[in-house]
Parts: C-alpha cells; sequence; structure tokens
C-alpha cells in the first residue's frame, strides 16, 4: 500500500475524456455527459458552403488529426444577414426550399463529419441587417433558429451561439430578445444544453450586474480582438470578462479571435492563449476562410498559415489538463455505493476488491481540487484500509473541513466524503 503522494502527471488521451456529448454546465465549467470538465478550442470557418476550398469529410478529418481542434464554429447565415454568400438558410417563408437546399445540406454534411470524428460544432447565428444588427426583423431570427434547432433536435454534439456580435442595441434590451432565442432553440432542441449568449457591442460588453440571461446553461461569448482594448492581460482581461467565470456565474468562451501581424502573436495572442488555460476557457480563433479576416492562413491550397494560424495550431496540441475532474468531485451528491465494504470512519477509508484490480484513491477539496492520492496502484482482491493523515504531499496539514474521496476500482467511481477536524 502506498503512502499519501502527489498526483502524477500523465497523459490523458481526448477521447477517453473529452468526448461524450451532449455537453452541459455546472457553474463555470462547461462539462461533458460524464461529468468531466473540457476546455473547447479550435477556430471558424465562413458558413457551410460557398468556400474556396470546400469543406468535405477529407477536411475535416485534417482539422480533427493534423490541426488538433475539438470544436468547429460553423456561421448558419440567414437570408437577411447581408453577407457575402448567395446561398443560406431562407426564412421567409419559414420553410426550407430549393433555393437553400444546398447550404443545408452542407451544414448537414459538416454536422454528420464533425460527429464522426469527434468534433463538437458550435453553431452561429448570423441574422438581420448586417451581422449583429438586431434592428431587423426579429421576427425571422426567431423563426431561422426554430427551423435551425427542429432540424438537428436529435443531434448531441452541438451548441448554440445565438446571435453573432450584437450591436446598436442596449444590453437591458438585448437580454430579453436573447431569451426569446434561447427558449425557442430549447423548445425545438432539449438534447443540446449549451447555449453561448452572444454580448454586447459586438460581444464586448457584458454587465451581468444589470441583468443576466434566463437560462441556466448559457456560455457567455467574449470576441478579445487585441485592438478593442487599450491594455491587453490578465488584469484588463478579469475586468471586463474573466469575473464572469471566476465569480462561478457562468462559463465564458472567445467565439472569437486574431490577428494578422507577428508583433501579436509575439504578445497579445500569446498572453490570450495562456490567460484561457489558465482560467479554463473555450475558445474559437477566427478564421479558417479564403475570403475572410484577420485569416489563419495565408494560403489555404497549400496550406501556409499566418502568425494566427501557427500560434493556434500549436495551442491545439496541448494536452488537456493531467488531472480531469468530474463533476461529482467539485459538486458532490448523495449517491448510494455499490461497492462493497467501501465505508468512511474519521480519517480511515476501507473498501473491498472483488478482483486483482487497478485502483485510485484521492482526496479533492469541495471546489475540485486535487489535494493528491493515496493510492495509484493495482491491489490484490480482498479488504484494504487506508487512513488519511490530513496532510498533503509537502507534509503541510490541510485546512480543517470537509473534503471529497474519490475511489476508482478499474472503470467504475465511488464518492464519499471525510471531515478533517485539527
Amino acid at each position: 500500500m502506498c503512502g499519501f503522494c502527489l498526483s502524477a502527471v500523465a497523459a490523458v488521451s481526448y477521447d477517453s475524456i473529452y468526448w461524450a456529448p451532449p455537453l452541459d454546465v455546472q457553474g463555470a465549467k462547461i462539462v461533458n455527459a460524464n461529468g468531466y470538465v473540457v476546455q473547447l478550442k479550435g477556430f471558424a470557418i465562413m458558413g457551410a458552403y460557398g468556400e474556396t476550398p470546400a469543406i468535405t469529410d477529407s477536411v475535416i478529418k485534417h482539422f480533427r488529426n493534423d490541426w488538433g481542434i475539438t470544436v468547429l464554429r460553423l456561421p448558419l447565415l440567414t437570408s437577411d444577414c447581408n453577407c457575402p454568400r448567395t446561398i443560406c438558410w431562407t426564412v421567409g417563408n419559414i420553410a426550407i426550399n430549393s433555393a437553400n437546399a444546398a447550404y443545408i445540406a452542407a451544414a448537414d454534411s459538416i454536422v454528420k463529419w464533425c460527429e464522426e470524428n469527434h468534433i463538437y460544432v458550435l453553431f452561429d447565428g448570423w441574422h438581420e441587417g448586417g451581422q449583429g444588427n438586431t434592428a431587423g426583423n426579429f421576427s425571422s431570427t426567431l423563426a431561422a433558429w426554430s427551423i435551425m434547432a427542429n432540424r438537428y433536435k436529435n443531434q448531441d454534439n452541438l451548441l448554440w451561439e445565438i446571435f453573432n456580435e450584437p450591436h446598436d442595441v442596449a444590453w437591458t434590451t438585448w437580454v430579453p430578445m436573447a431569451n426569446q432565442i434561447i427558449d425557442t432553440i430549447v423548445k425545438y432542441n432539449p438534447v443540446s444544453k449549451v447555449i453561448v449568449a452572444g454580448t454586447a457591442n459586438w460581444c464586448q460588453q457584458a454587465p451581468i450586474q444589470t441583468a443576466k440571461f434566463n437560462y441556466n446553461k448559457v456560455v457567455y461569448s467574449w470576441h478579445p480582438y487585441s485592438d478593442d482594448y487599450g491594455t491587453n492581460g490578465q488584469s484588463t482581461w478579469d475586468q471586463v470578462f474573466g469575473y464572469i467565470d471566476t465569480s462561478g456565474v457562468a462559463p465564458v468562451m472567445a467565439t472569437e479571435w486574431g490577428f494578422t501581424s507577428a508583433a501579436d502573436s509575439a504578445g497579445y495572442g500569446t498572453e490570450l492563449i495562456d490567460y484561457c488555460q489558465l482560467r479554463g476557457m473555450s475558445w474559437t480563433g477566427w478564421i479558417y476562410s479564403s475570403t475572410w479576416g484577420p485569416p489563419m492562413m495565408t494560403s489555404m491550397v497549400p496550406e501556409v498559415r499566418n502568425p494566427s494560424g501557427n500560434l493556434m495550431f500549436n495551442a491545439y496540441h496541448v494536452a488537456p489538463p493531467v488531472e480531469t475532474v468530474p463533476v461529482a468531485v467539485r459538486q458532490p451528491v448523495a449517491r448510494s455505493t455499490s461497492v462493497q465494504n467501501f465505508s468512511i470512519s474519521n480519517s480511515t477509508i476501507k473498501f473491498y476488491c472483488a478482483e486483482t484490480s487497478p485502483v485510485t484513491l484521492s482526496i479533492y477539496t469541495l471546489n475540485g481540487h486535487c489535494v493528491g492520492k493515496l493510492i495509484d496502484q493495482t491491489l490484490s482482491q480482498g479488504s484494504h484500509a487506508i487512513r488519511w493523515n490530513g496532510r498533503n504531499g509537502d507534509g503541510a496539514g490541510v485546512a480543517p473541513g470537509l473534503y471529497t474521496v474519490r475511489l476508482k476500482i478499474k472503470d467504475r467511481e465511488y464518492y464519499g466524503q471525510l471531515n478533517t477536524i485539527r
């Protein structure tokens, strides 16, 4: 039986931890169906149809296998968005017709290919009067989302970004409008739970002290371009958006950011990626496109990346956290534990292995910080007991209070709580 030790650094495979749709929101974290926290990293393409080169199955495989993205941001353009695309969702008669059949078929294919390659899809709605201007016919926006949500009502690898960069509208006016869009999506698609809500002033402001979205699975969308803030860096970003995450209100996702200069790569871009990594924030860079900018590519065929593309490419390959914690650890709930003789008395944890098995026994704070591992080895069949001395791996005593015990025997996990009093 090993003594108390800190977590060992070990690689965590994406498919074993991250890919488990549908996604959900717990507090200020995005979690998957297995309860594991995920940090999604990817980029946007410009619509489902009309890009050169076309987005195909082999391109999606390239995004996953070579780039290493875990989410693809897919703008869904409506017929009134005034974007340079001739084929969009046609919403005038609230019906899918031949005029936009190719666009819809392309969107269907991209969603299917992403699912097959274990990529989440962030649908991004571009509506009304020129991208995000909400001054247009709001009823057609609701109609468009009802079509989209109903069409993909059984698709579980989706997130929904309800409106790209709302602008020319007050926050207190936008929040009730956003709530209507959210209600429409949830009504038609209860499977995909996560809603990414566009925020005011081109996704630069989210004064949640004034008003918050009603839905409890909201992720606040943020577009931290370098020229939007006088000073980049952690203190600035904490003030404008980071506090939403750190205060536990909701997750924040940087759904659009990018640049073209090498200077931005060395400064702002690197700082932003480090900041998102520190906060565990998901992000999608802008943009994999031949016609929109700031582009990630100077050439798409052959594929030649510019400074932002290189920075993002490298960031996609940063390994997931060494210890990915199930949500049950951070927010323990009452549950029965079927493992024989699993009990916690004072500081002693007892359990029984029905056969020789790999066993991990870990102690966590209630906010999910791993204090350390008591056991991480293969144990023989039979009864086992270990006493926690209330100290961390450095030998220092931990604060008195309630801690979560996580026991894993082979592929099954069990939870309990332990109260330390010193």
